[in-house]
């Protein structure tokens, strides 16, 4: 029954990335799916985040959490800073990522 499930997901997505490709010109279509790479990747971060923060047992949500919990104010910074660079490096691969991809399209970008 999982592999049905499967099977339907793999399919849903396949014709979600054909209809971007059949829609739209040539130098938008790759821009539609990073924008929304970019913005996923940006709220997985922050769902994850938001997670731990309710229900957890480990992580990042928790660290911060228990620091809040006994005033740790540089160990709430130090966590908040940790999670700063990773979604910054999270976002900057996926842009790096669409340059490869979307070569085209970055002409007088910078």
């Amino acid at each position: 029954m999982r592999f049905v499930g499967f099977l339907l997901l793999v399919a849903g997505w396949f014709l979600v990335l054909a209809s971007i490709v059949l829609l739209g010109s040539p130098a938008s279509r790759g821009a539609f799916i990073f924008a929304g790479l970019d913005m996923a990747v940006v709220y997985a971060l922050l769902g994850a985040i938001v997670a731990e923060f309710l229900g957890a047992q480990q992580g990042m949500g928790v660290v911060i959490t228990q620091a809040q919990a006994v005033s740790d104010v540089a160990g709430v910074f130090a966590a908040l800073f940790i999670l700063g660079a990773l979604g910054i490096s999270l976002h900057s691969s996926v842009r790096r990522l669409e340059h490869r991809v979307v070569h085209w399209g970055h002409r007088g970008k910078s």
